[in-house]
């Protein structure tokens, strides 16, 4: 692949320090080679760390879950946690953060710090539900680089995760994206997130919308945060990524969706989670 030639505005004392590298032959000979390099760094970095949402009472799944949390929940006698891990481990991720609230002792017990999986397993403990928002942000306090994957924990799935960042990071320059958001599409939108999508953007995000929309393709509870989405989110308070940041960021064109075709299966009511059982392979 060739190169083109771009003109870029950049602040004066940033470009200070990129004269300063071009003197270091390890970096660049000139402040072209020093943008590129640092670029390519930057972008080809893989995706290493994943917080996995683990944190709620599972309310649908009762009786089952007075006595386990949702995710610990059995599918082929594993827990969901371990098919989820598994999957991520797959996928080349080495960092895995669970944000665990609801009998979080059970998940700790059950998943120790990782050895048996390959990866490396810490926990964000919620003394208060957060919500979605608050726990990724709590969570994010033990995260050392960023972009991240977030993970529901009660979803089972296979998807190409290294696909799936590259398309995020074809992005995020460009488009100034701060997350992209893993996409699916069911015929019965009832209780998801539905998305309308225009080219990569997200342009409308209905959480749980009270009217059926006509689009079929919903959040897939999977996907890629950049710090700057991680800042707008409050600390120590409840808060719905989904209803308060997802729907804002899709109407300011922050948002890209990516549409994957492999197994998903939900877990978080009596219904799907038969359903999950009956497929999940």
């Amino acid at each position: 692949m060739g190169k083109k030639r771009i003109t870029i505005t950049i602040d004066e004392n940033l470009l200070k320090k990129i004269d300063l590298l071009s003197k270091s032959a390890t970096i660049g000979k000139n402040r072209s080679n020093v943008i590129e390099n640092i670029l390519m760094q930057n972008l080809n970095k893989p995706l290493k760390t994943a917080i996995i949402l683990a944190g709620g009472k599972g309310t649908r799944l009762r009786p089952l879950t007075y006595e386990i949390p949702k995710p610990l929940v059995p599918i082929k006698g594993k827990p969901i946690l371990y098919h989820i891990i598994k999957e991520l481990k797959t996928n080349g991720i080495e960092n895995v953060i669970i944000a665990a609230g609801y009998k979080a002792e059970s998940i700790m017990k059950a998943l120790g710090n990782g050895d048996n999986f390959g990866v490396n397993i810490t926990y964000s403990i919620e003394n208060k539900p957060l919500g979605t928002g608050g726990a990724v942000r709590k969570a994010c306090e033990l995260v050392d680089e960023f972009p991240i994957l977030v993970v529901n924990g009660d979803n089972l799935f296979h998807l190409d995760i290294n696909s799936f960042y590259e398309f995020h990071n074809s992005l995020r320059v460009s488009s100034h994206i701060l997350a992209t958001i893993a996409l699916t599409t069911v015929e019965d939108t009832t209780g998801y997130g539905v998305v309308e999508l225009e080219g990569n953007k997200i342009k409308r995000f209905y959480e749980k919308p009270e009217k059926k929309p006509k689009s079929k393709l919903i959040n897939a509870g999977i996907y890629i945060a950049e710090k700057e989405l991680i800042d707008l989110i409050p600390k120590n308070r409840f808060f719905s990524t989904e209803k308060q940041l997802f729907e804002k960021l899709a109407q300011q064109n922050m948002l890209a969706g990516y549409i994957f075709n492999g197994p998903w299966y939900p877990t978080d009511t009596f219904e799907r989670y038969e359903l999950a059982i009956k497929k999940w392979k």
